[in-house]
């Protein structure tokens, strides 16, 4: 007989998701189906089956969980109805589908249809299914927020996501240690290799609030101190999500359970949406909730002082196309400060919230003309800085001002680790004045604090005696560190050998100890380190290696540089690599 004289068996459904069982194969025979025994058969081009590109699907009473498998569902006169189960394991992509039935002539199996072929797609949610975060599903990394990176790599170090999936594939384990924007960066890789088109979303100033009333909640004593017992929440001074195409954008860095973020609908964050799945309450607050200072009276009433409307999600960012500079996407997720549609939709949040917050429509405008602001001036890692802040009085009254002023080290999460400066002082405001105060900083106060990402937060207010008006700003500050340096000599050729320098001067008073330097850059060299033991005060390194690049166009290289008592440190250079020349 010949296989094209037999009849076609046409599965009429053949888009599923991995772990699905709620899939229909439907299959049109001209034999009495109950004669012949069944099996489907997905196949990739070049199929083996231990390597799980053939995959015979036998027909089944009972499906099992976590394995492939065929349950007929429904018999017909001719057809046959199954649902078929993918298993979790499963490689995500392209199959061709076939349709084998042993008859009492031999086995027969449908020809070559591409208008049968079966994607298999990448399901997020399927518990079988493990991704990045380690924490409950043996992910691919580890995350560490507390500064001691024992027995693996800082989050800084990273150079990029290869390194990581390399590590992981190779030891099967999850790879230590990861924060945010490495969590961000692997899943990014991770989706863009299954073919779904995603890109990193970065938020400046993005809220954690962590007792679910959709604002954030400062809560001062009443000289004007953080009270850091009553105040739970946070702000994150930058943090990192992953962001796909599709309905729900903000996508998981982790499996099942606990640990997880996302996928939430970017269009329901926007408009306060937050009763729809997953985290929307969560990733809403985080780019448009409200900063609430209010003052813990010794009589344990709680007084609401103040509002900061516009603090939380000053800027959304992504990288732009073809080049290193970013696009402003914040109003993607938010309207405009102050519009009436902002200030509805973060109504329509509160409305949802998981917890009632607190009233906030009472709280009196300001009774004075007093105006307050401050910056950080010559904020460079190791030197002595500045902090200015500045008072204006708009009105004809005089007025006195009693302000605090605290300085912390803090975790880039925005949980601050130590007090390092703590100022109280007075200032008289003539009408229609301003002043300016300046409080010194000296290195030594915050060098032997410094944690991983060089973060320093500061908060102030001030008390208007005469109205007693609450002013109240806070600011984290990234001091400024010194660079890698990376030069090459050499033709930039594919295939011609070019060295690569990798420099670093090291700016401060102290000895750096256990320093790492990571270089990479794809398809000009694969990820190198090397270790130098110290690098004494003022004094240089260098670190050589020979490249041969194997890809032609616009590339880049990156280094980053770690050490006991310095981190975050970087360097990179762009290349332009010539194709070979023929011959």
């Amino acid at each position: 007989w010949s296989l094209n004289s037999c009849p076609r068996h046409k599965p009429k459904f053949t888009k599923y998701n991995i772990g699905s069982k709620h899939v229909l194969v439907k299959y049109k025979m001209n034999y009495i189906w109950t004669t012949y025994k069944w099996n489907s058969i997905i196949t990739s081009r070049y199929p083996q089956e231990n390597k799980g590109t053939y995959i015979p699907v036998p027909v089944v009473s009972e499906l099992q969980s976590g394995k492939w498998g065929a349950k007929v569902i429904m018999r017909e006169d001719r057809s046959v109805r199954l649902s078929v189960q993918s298993s979790p394991a499963c490689i995500v992509g392209k199959f061709r589908m076939y349709v084998a039935v042993w008859t009492p002539y031999g086995v027969i199996r449908t020809s070559r249809n591409p208008e049968t072929d079966t994607y298999i797609l990448f399901n997020p949610w399927c518990e079988g299914k493990g991704l990045i975060n380690a924490k409950d599903d043996e992910g691919v990394i580890v995350g560490s927020w507390d500064n001691a990176y024992a027995y693996g790599v800082p989050p800084s170090a990273w150079t990029g996501s290869v390194d990581i999936l390399l590590e992981y594939k190779s030891s099967q384990k999850p790879v230590r240690y990861g924060q945010c924007w490495v969590f961000a960066g692997v899943f990014n890789t991770f989706l863009r290799c299954l073919g779904i088109p995603a890109r990193i979303v970065t938020n400046y100033f993005s809220a954690h609030d962590n007792d679910a009333n959709l604002q954030l909640d400062i809560f001062l004593e009443e000289d004007g101190n953080v009270n850091s017992k009553l105040t739970k929440d946070s702000v994150c001074s930058v943090t990192g999500k992953t962001q796909r195409w599709g309905t729900h954008t903000l996508l998981p860095l982790c499996g099942s359970g606990m640990y997880r973020c996302g996928p939430a609908s970017v269009q329901a964050i926007k408009h306060g949406h937050v009763c729809f799945q997953f985290d929307a309450p969560f990733v809403f607050a985080e780019v448009n909730s409200d900063l609430v200072y209010i003052t813990a009276k010794k009589d344990g009433t709680h007084v609401v002082e103040t509002l900061d409307t516009t603090h939380i999600g000053k800027l959304i960012v992504t990288k732009e196309i073809g080049g290193d500079g970013i696009k402003d996407i914040t109003d993607t997720y938010k309207f405009q400060e102050g519009q009436e549609e902002e200030r509805l939709a973060l109504e329509t949040a509160l409305m949802y919230g998981a917890k009632k917050a607190l009233k906030t429509e009472g709280v009196l405008k300001s009774r004075s003309d007093v105006h307050m602001n401050f910056d950080v001036e010559n904020a460079v890692l190791g030197r002595d800085l500045k902090v200015v802040i500045t008072f204006r009085n708009n009105g004809s009254t005089r007025y006195t001002v009693a302000a605090y002023l605290s300085g912390n080290i803090s975790f880039y999460t925005g949980v601050s680790k130590a007090e390092f400066k703590s100022e109280t002082f007075d200032v008289t405001l003539e009408p229609l004045s301003f002043k300016r105060e300046e409080v010194l900083i000296g290195a030594g106060e915050y060098m032997g604090q410094l944690l991983e990402q060089a973060f320093l937060h500061f908060f102030v207010t001030a008390r208007v005696n005469e109205t007693r008006d609450v002013l109240a700003k806070q600011k984290s500050i990234a001091l400024t560190v010194p660079k890698v340096i990376i030069k090459v000599r050499g033709a930039q050729v594919v295939g011609s050998d070019m060295v690569v320098t990798v420099e670093f001067t090291n700016p401060l008073n102290e000895t750096l100890r256990n320093v790492w330097i990571r270089l990479d850059g794809p398809g000009v060299t694969k990820p190198l380190r090397k270790m130098f033991r110290e690098i004494r005060p003022k004094s240089t390194v260098q670190w050589e290696e020979l490249c041969r690049p194997w890809v032609s166009g616009p590339r880049k290289l990156i280094a980053s540089l770690t050490s006991d008592s310095l981190r975050h440190v970087y360097g990179e250079l762009d290349l332009q690599i010539q194709r070979r020349p023929s011959m």
